[in-house]
């Protein structure tokens, strides 16, 4: 028989803390990453998600997680290219240190060779 996991509601304390010492764990790469890509850096990527805090956009370059504000693109930018796997280039804006995230400005969506 199969047992199903334990799923329990975590108090957003104890998430914060689970989160924190998640993250220290690559707190080597992150180090080499913000130093590979300092403010001002031109990077490629393709959109990974949307979120309602921004698009996550993995970043070619040192496999990075970055984050844009999809305000700031999604109007110059066709509704059809607005989805996962869609290349994108930008501009290193800064860091958020609690999520390990590069923040991304100036971000330019180019149509998915791939779609059909």
């Amino acid at each position: 028989m199969i047992q199903s996991p334990i799923i329990r509601k975590l108090q957003k304390k104890e998430f914060e803390e689970i989160w924190s010492n998640y993250l220290h764990t690559f707190n080597k790469e992150w180090h080499q990453i913000k130093n590979a890509l300092p403010v001002g850096t031109k990077v490629k990527g393709y959109i990974e998600a949307f979120f309602p805090h921004g698009t996550l956009i993995h970043i070619f370059q040192h496999h990075a997680v970055g984050l844009s504000d999809t305000r700031t693109y999604e109007e110059k930018t066709p509704s059809e290219w607005m989805y996962p796997k869609h290349e994108v280039t930008a501009i290193v804006k800064g860091y958020d240190e609690v999520n390990q995230w590069v923040i991304l400005d100036q971000t330019q969506v180019f149509k998915n060779q791939f779609a059909g």
